[in-house]
């Protein structure tokens, strides 16, 4: 039985104007997403150069400008009509797609939650025309003389969509979004040259004649770019992959530098990824991951991409083979990485640095980390039993036998000693004699002056080396040089720390620095120092886990090991 409806609850069809800004949700979601479509935009109109230019992150102005095929005047009022697309005519194109765009949604749905203004000649009309757009109207349209090909500039950004607009971030934060945008684009084309400005500042400039090495550089940094080698190409009938894998001396905390395209548009694909790591499994270690750039072709009927709105996500007719192809490149490619005895060494040096630096009095000036005080110490309530695979750490207590993850527990106290000290002044520091230069991507960089002040509050002292390069001139005490760049660039490429608020972003940071400043596994302790740890690990707040939810120790009681050996 069909209850009534009240008349609120009527059942009505919206306006047009409300169902334009529902369906621009879906498509624009912060200026990065408008930066996405119109360079798309640019590239399906054939265009050999290309100028983006942001303002307040893309909140306050965001400009693209080509030199492709132009906008005839006669159909420049439909580009802003839903639907409206030169890519496809009848459904079945959708399967012998070549284009970014195909939808005819990105400018109508730019148009209903900004001011767009459009100025665009062909090749062949001697004048321009330009057409101001607000809300889904045309409030302007007149004649202009200009250059071929398009500029679309727009402004204003969710002005009528206030609850939208409070969701943006700061403008070093969205601009940092729209630079990943533009740089993921970027690394699947060529031959096109590309300016980025953001704030009146050149940002990025890759010339048209660059080499895949050189845009590699220019987009990811020198250093990432340093360790890319060719994958091997591999081919499976029309199925065919190529790109650039790292070594496995590169290696991050997230999987953020893993670039995946289908027919050259960009994608995140979970086939793809798996089969990525798969390849990478016994190379890197857990939680690490690599750098790739995975070029796949395939005939444009076996992928589906009208799958959302974003275009991001695909569907393959045959995944199995796509998954095995990659598999099989990346594992061929990898054949070349043989184990480096320097590379060894350096681990070696890394353990007995740390080692050095939790125990023994460094030679620079380091405060040691864990030191036993002056005064008689009470009598302990435990017995250190041994150690463990140079990991775990077995003490007697009254409560029972006791096993402590040494990583953990140092990283509980490192963790509560620095949020002690950063609630109280600013971190305790270092000055390197020989700054470190470290190169980063165009958004890492930009990423890194937004989190500049928690950085300097944790006794980090960096400055600007260059457009993308930074020269860290103090590091905070407990922290060596090498642990000191992983911090920074694991810290710069991790998208979720963006979304945190402060205070949670700089938990997590004191949480990171907490890990690389541990004393790291497989590290043989004397009966001293092990006892020290196991004294400072119960004088912390929340000795039962380490800064990351991971357990420090576990518990046996004598009924548990009575349960065990069933002697009860």
């Amino acid at each position: 039985m069909l209850r009534c409806l009240s008349m609120a609850n009527r059942i009505r069809i919206l306006p047009p104007e409300v169902t334009m800004k529902i369906a621009a949700g879906e498509v624009i979601e912060r200026p990065a997403s408008i930066v996405k479509e119109l360079l798309e935009n640019a590239i399906d109109a054939q265009a050999s150069s290309i100028k983006v230019e942001l303002k307040e992150g893309g909140k306050g102005e965001i400009t693209v400008a080509d030199n492709g095929l132009g906008i005839p005047p006669e159909e420049m009022d439909q580009a802003f009509v839903r639907y409206a697309t030169s890519k496809i005519s009848e459904f079945e194109d959708l399967y012998t797609l070549k284009s970014f765009g195909f939808r005819g949604e990105a400018l109508p749905s730019i148009a209903s939650v900004a001011r767009v203004e459009m100025i665009s000649r062909p090749s062949e009309e001697p004048t321009g025309v330009r057409m101001v757009v607000e809300e889904g109207n045309i409030i302007e349209k007149s004649e202009i003389g200009c250059p071929v090909g398009t500029l679309v500039k727009v402004t204003h950004l969710f002005e009528h969509v206030p609850a939208r607009k409070k969701f943006l971030k700061s403008a070093s934060t969205e601009q940092s979004y729209c630079l990943e945008v533009i740089t993921r684009i970027l690394l699947g084309i060529e031959h096109i040259r590309a300016e980025i400005i953001t704030d009146g500042k050149p940002s990025i400039l890759v010339p048209a004649s660059a080499r895949a090495e050189e845009r590699f550089a220019i987009l990811l940094g020198r250093e990432a770019a340093s360790y890319l080698v060719p994958l091997i190409p591999a081919a499976d009938g029309p199925y065919r992959v190529n790109g650039y894998i790292s070594h496995p001396q590169w290696m991050r905390a997230n999987s953020k530098g893993i670039y995946c395209y289908v027919n050259k548009r960009p994608v995140r694909d979970t086939i793809v990824n798996h089969a990525l790591l798969t390849a990478y499994k016994n190379v890197l270690p857990p939680g690490k991951y690599p750098l790739a750039l995975i070029y796949l072709d395939c005939p444009p009927e076996e992928v589906d991409v009208n799958v959302h709105p974003t275009k991001m996500e695909v569907r393959f007719a045959n995944p199995q083979r796509i998954y095995g192809l990659v598999v099989e490149g990346i594992i061929h490619s990898m054949s070349k990485f043989s184990p480096e005895e320097p590379k060894r060494q350096e681990i070696s040096q890394r353990v007995q640095e740390a080692v050095e630096r939790y125990y023994v009095e460094a030679k620079r000036p380091i405060r040691p980390l864990i030191t036993a005080p002056i005064e008689e110490r009470p009598v302990d309530d435990f017995t250190f039993l041994g150690q463990i695979d140079g990991c775990y750490l077995l003490f007697q207590t009254p409560e029972g036998l006791v096993i402590v993850d040494q990583h953990a527990a140092h990283e509980r106290i490192l963790f509560d000693r620095l949020t002690e000290k950063a609630s109280k002044t600013t971190g305790e520091s270092q000055a390197l004699l020989i700054p470190i230069i470290i190169t980063l991507s165009p958004p890492e960089f930009s990423f890194l002056q937004t989190i500049m002040p928690d950085l300097t509050a944790l006794g980090f002292k960096i400055e600007p080396f260059g457009p993308s390069t930074i020269a860290v001139k103090a590091i905070p005490v407990h922290l060596s040089n090498d642990d000191c760049v992983s911090f920074l660039q694991d810290l710069v490429s991790d998208p979720a720390i963006r979304s945190l608020s402060l205070l949670e972003r700089r938990n997590k940071m004191l949480a990171t620095l907490a890990c690389k400043g541990a004393i790291v596994a497989h590290s043989p302790l004397s009966e001293e120092k092990a006892c020290n740890l196991f004294r400072d690990l119960k004088k912390t707040l929340n000795p039962a886990t380490c800064p990351h939810g991971r357990p420090t120790f576990v518990k046996f009681s004598s009924e548990d090991l009575k349960r065990i050996f069933k002697r009860r």
